[in-house]
C-alpha cells in the first residue's frame, strides 16, 4: 500500500479443498512471523468467510491498514489447510534492516586465549571488530536459511528456495581487527537465514559462530523482483497446433498410475516384474496454479533453459489450460528449477530428521542425484504460498575435491581426479524430474525419460519425453481427472471401459510400453529431433529408436 488507512482488500484463494475458509486480520507484518505464530496474532472476532466452488474463492472487504502493516490469515476450521499474505507500506521504500551490535564469542579448539567480536548490519552490509586481532588464515561469512530446526532439509517452508541460500564469501584477512563484507546475495523471494562467522586458524582448524540469527534481507526492489530468460531462448507455443492430442485410452491410464522399483537393464535384458505394478496410494497428480516456471542457481547451462522451453511447449499442447510460461517476476514463480553446487561444509553435522533418508538434506556430496519435491504444495508443510505452488526440481551437483579421493561411497565415479564435476548430464534429467512433476512414475519402457533402460552398452542416453510419458501426462492433466483420484475414478472420468483389457493391463503394467496411440509417436519424435538439434544437449543419442515392448 502507498499509505496506511481505510483500504479495500480484494482477497483471492486457489487450490482449496472446500468450505468455509475463514479469512482474519492479524497484528504479524511478515510471514515469518505470521507462520511461526499462527493465530495468535489474528483477531478470532473480527473475520470474513470465503466459500470456495471449484476450490477458488474471491472475496472484498475494508480494513484499516497501520503504518506498520497487516498480514491476512486464511484456513478452514480445523486448520488442516491454511494460506496468509503481508500488506506493508511504501514496499518499494522500505526501510533497510538493521541490527544492534552484539558481541559474539568464537568457542574453538585451536585458540589458546578467548576470542570475541562485536557485529552489526546495516542492510546486507556487515561490520565487525575483534576485541583482539587473532591470528587467522582464512575467513568467511555463510547463510543458511532460518528454520530447518522444524522443518525437513528440503526447506518446504520457504518454497524449496533455501536450497539456495547455502552461500559462503570469503573475506580478506586485515591487520586492525576489524572487518566490512557485503553478506551473499541470495536468489528467490526475500531471505530469512542464520549468518555465521568461520574462521580458520593455524593448523587448520575450522570455526563457526553464529553472528545473526533470523537475519531477513532487505526486501526485493521492483527491479530484483523481474526475472528474464537468456537472450536467444524462445517458446514457441504454436510447435505443436497441426497434431491433434489423442483421446485418453487403456494403456495410457495403466501406465500413468504403474510405477517400476526395479534394477536397471540394458538392452534386450528383462526387467523385475514383480515390482513393476500400481501402487495402492497411487492417484491422479495435477496441481491447480497455471504453471510459471524458471530456473535458479549457480549451475545453470543453456540447455537447461531450452529442455525447459521444449517442456512448456509440449505442455501447452497436451493441457493448454495450464497456461505454461517462464516467469517474468519473482512472485509468480510456483515451479522454480534449482540448480546449486553442494560444498562440503553445507552438509557437515546436517542428518536427516527421523527416519529420512539422506535425500532429505540440503545436497548430497555422495550421488548425481535429483529430484521432484511436491512438499511445498502441502498445506502441513510450512509453506504459506503452498495453494499457489507447483512443487519445485533439484538438481544435484558437486566437484571432487582433494579430500573425497580415497572415500570408498564414490568408488562409482570413474576416473576420479581433483576438479572433476559430478552431476547428471543436460538435458534427460530435466525432463525426468519435470515428468514426475505432472504425474509420470518411473517404468522400465524403452525410450522413456523415466525409465530404468538403456541401450546395450549406453549411458546417460538421449531420453526426452516418449510416446508413453505424454500419453500417461495427459491423462493426470486431463481436465476431467483431479487431484487425489484413484484408477478406478480416473477411468469413469475419461469413460475407459473396466473390461478384460483394463484387467490386463493393471496385472501386467508393462505391457502398455510402446503400445500407446500412434498419434503420441508423431509428438515424440518431433520433440527428439527438435532436442537433438539444440545447444548444449546431451550427445550419447541411441543408433535406433525403435520400440521397445515386453510381451509377458
Amino acid at each position: 500500500m502507498s499509505e496506511p488507512g481505510l483500504w479495500t482488500l480484494n482477497i483471492v484463494g486457489q487450490g482449496w479443498a472446500g468450505p468455509p475458509v475463514f479469512v482474519l486480520i492479524c497484528s504479524a507484518k511478515d510471514l515469518t512471523t505470521l507462520t511461526r505464530t499462527g493465530l495468535a496474532t489474528c483477531d478470532l472476532s473480527n473475520f470474513q468467510m470465503g466459500m470456495p466452488s471449484g476450490g477458488d474463492f474471491d472475496l472484498s472487504f475494508e480494513a484499516n491498514v497501520p503504518e506498520q502493516g497487516i498480514c491476512i490469515g486464511a484456513g478452514d476450521q480445523g486448520q488442516a489447510e491454511t494460506g496468509g499474505a503481508c500488506i506493508s507500506i511504501g514496499a518499494t521504500n522500505s526501510t533497510v534492516p538493521t541490527t544492534s551490535p552484539q558481541a559474539v564469542p568464537v568457542a574453538c579448539a585451536s585458540a589458546t586465549a578467548p576470542i570475541t567480536y562485536t557485529a552489526t548490519a546495516d542492510g546486507t552490509e556487515v561490520v565487525w571488530e575483534f576485541e583482539e586481532e587473532p591470528e587467522l588464515s582464512k575467513m568467511y561469512l555463510r547463510t543458511r536459511p532460518t528454520g530447518v530446526s522444524f522443518d525437513d532439509h528440503r526447506n518446504h517452508h520457504n518454497g524449496g528456495f533455501g536450497l539456495l541460500w547455502y552461500q559462503q564469501v570469503e573475506v580478506p584477512i586485515s591487520n586492525n581487527g576489524s572487518y566490512q563484507a557485503e553478506l551473499p546475495s541470495l536468489q528467490g523471494p526475500r531471505a530469512t537465514v542464520d549468518v555465521d562467522l568461520v574462521t580458520i586458524h593455524p593448523g587448520g582448524t575450522e570455526c563457526e559462530s553464529r553472528m545473526f540469527s533470523d537475519f531477513e534481507y532487505p526486501p526485493l526492489t521492483s527491479a530484483q523482483q523481474n526475472l528474464s530468460i537468456p537472450d536467444g531462448i524462445t517458446v514457441d507455443l504454436s510447435r505443436y497446433t497441426d497434431l491433434e492430442v489423442p483421446a485418453p485410452t487403456v494403456e495410457a491410464l495403466v501406465h500413468a498410475f504403474a510405477s517400476y522399483n526395479g534394477r536397471h537393464i540394458n538392452g534386450a535384458e528383462e526387467p523385475d516384474y514383480s515390482v513393476w505394478k500400481i501402487e495402492d496410494n497411487k492417484t491422479i497428480r495435477d496441481y491447480s496454479p497455471k504453471l510459471r516456471y524458471f530456473l535458479f542457481g549457480s549451475e545453470i547451462e543453456i540447455g537447461n533453459w531450452w529442455a525447459v522451453a521444449q517442456m512448456m511447449e509440449l505442455v501447452a499442447a497436451i493441457a493448454p489450460h495450464l497456461d505454461p510460461r517462464f516467469a517474468t517476476s519473482i512472485d509468480e514463480v510456483n515451479f522454480p528449477e534449482l540448480l546449486p553446487l553442494c560444498e562440503p561444509w553445507m552438509i557437515v553435522g546436517v542428518e536427516p530428521h527421523g527416519r529420512q533418508s539422506k535425500l532429505q538434506q540440503p545436497c548430497q556430496r555422495d550421488g548425481n542425484g535429483a529430484y521432484f519435491s511436491d512438499g511445498t504444495a502441502r498445506s502441513g508443510a510450512g509453506n504459506p504460498n503452498y495453494s499457489k505452488s507447483r512443487g519445485f526440481t533439484y538438481h544435484n551437483k558437486f566437484v571432487i575435491e582433494e579430500s573425497d579421493m580415497n572415500r570408498s561411497d564414490l568408488g562409482w565415479v570413474r576416473n576420479m581426479t581433483v576438479g572433476q564435476e559430478i552431476n547428471n548430464p543436460c538435458c534427460t534429467i530435466n525432463f525426468h524430474e519435470t515428468a514426475h512433476a505432472l504425474g509420470v512414475d518411473h517404468n522400465a519402457c524403452g525410450h522413456s525419460s523415466m525409465s530404468f533402460w538403456e541401450a546395450q552398452n549406453t549411458s546417460y542416453m538421449t531420453k526426452p519425453w516418449n510416446e508413453d510419458d505424454l500419453a500417461g501426462m495427459a491423462i493426470h492433466l486431463d481436465p476431467r481427472t483431479t487431484h487425489g483420484m484413484s484408477i478406478e475414478e480416473a477411468a469413469s472420468a475419461l469413460g475407459i471401459p473396466k473390461d478384460a483389457r483394463y484387467q490386463e493391463l493393471v496385472e501386467k503394467p508393462w505391457r502398455a510400453c510402446g503400445n500407446q496411440d500412434s498419434g503420441w509417436d508423431t509428438f515424440a519424435e518431433r520433440l527428439y529431433e527438435l532436442h537433438i538439434s539444440t545447444e548444449g544437449v546431451e550427445t550419447n543419442h541411441p543408433t535406433n529408436r525403435d520400440k521397445v515392448t515386453w510381451s509377458y
